[in-house]
């Protein structure tokens, strides 16, 4: 876990970088069935 904090996270030119967020759970205020279930 030391090891992850030497190196700042940046985008790496030539690679295919992914980011990764949490699902909003009202995107424009139009709920879905997603939204009632979970």
């Amino acid at each position: 876990m030391t090891e992850d904090r030497k190196f700042p996270k940046l985008p790496v030119e030539g690679k295919r970088n992914i980011l990764i967020t949490s699902a909003l759970p009202y995107v424009n205020n139009v709920p879905h069935l997603g939204n009632i279930i979970g």
